[in-house]
């Protein structure tokens, strides 16, 4: 497939230009030649690109990009990473809050789906969209079985704040840093809010608000929507895909 047709699909599909973001999405480093292996990466990161060459893809898709904000130079860290992706033709493409929010392979709607949840709604206004989803169990829940249904869902872990509800049935979900939605959720009165990552100054919000609060990771919450967006595209256009796991523990 050539690149100009696979990226604009892709900005059709995710929205790109109509979503406000900080991050430049859409095409950050173009190749030659035609597109035939994907990777699919959680960060731009030169361990990624790396492992993108040994795995011999065309292009990567990744959820944090390059480029952000205003214009840098092309020094240090970023002079490697560009440089790698160039010397050996890798393409680079990003995709951030439209995938975060996309309502079919968005990170946020993906953990709905894996926790089976239903009445599936968007919430949490962030640059003008809503970015998060909630959700209800098929049954209310005590807090530490919801735990259990977490790590045996996504055999991993989680860190937890158990500052609200006993039961368990709403659920709000914003992946990766979305300590700025805590009291969006409280104000859906959710009974637990899943993100990604909060800092020490969340603490005492979330117990003021009298909400239970889990993480499950930055990086681990935000691998879902690059993996249903390869999967997408290997059904629609026959591609093949490899994930870049390169895990940062955070």
């Amino acid at each position: 497939m050539d690149l100009k047709s696979l990226t604009g699909y892709l900005d059709t599909y995710l929205k790109i230009a109509e979503i406000s973001d900080s991050s430049q999405n859409g095409l950050q480093v173009e190749m030659s030649g035609p597109v035939k292996r994907l990777g699919l990466a959680v960060d731009a990161s030169e361990a990624a690109f790396r492992m993108g060459k040994k795995k011999k893809v065309d292009l990567i898709i990744v959820h944090h990009g390059l480029f952000w904000g205003k214009p840098f130079t092309v020094t240090d860290l970023y002079y490697n990473r560009i440089s790698l992706l160039i010397k050996n033709n890798i393409g680079l493409y990003a995709s951030h809050l439209p995938l975060d929010m996309h309502p079919e392979v968005g990170n946020n709607v993906q953990i709905a789906r894996l926790l089976n949840l239903s009445k599936i709604k968007e919430f949490g206004e962030y640059h003008g969209n809503y970015i998060g989803v909630t959700g209800f169990l098929e049954k209310a829940l005590c807090f530490s079985d919801f735990m259990k249904l977490l790590i045996k869902t996504f055999k991993s872990g989680f860190n937890s704040m158990p500052f609200g509800k006993k039961r368990i049935r709403k659920v709000g979900i914003v992946s990766g840093g979305g300590s700025s939605m805590i009291r969006d959720a409280v104000l859906e009165d959710a009974d637990v809010f899943i993100t990604g990552e909060v800092s020490h100054g969340n603490f005492h919000s979330v117990k003021e608000y009298k909400i239970n609060l889990v993480t499950g990771g930055h990086y681990f919450t935000e691998t879902f929507g690059v993996k249903s967006l390869g999967e997408h595209l290997r059904k629609k256009f026959g591609l093949q895909i490899q994930f870049l796991d390169i895990p940062t523990g955070l």
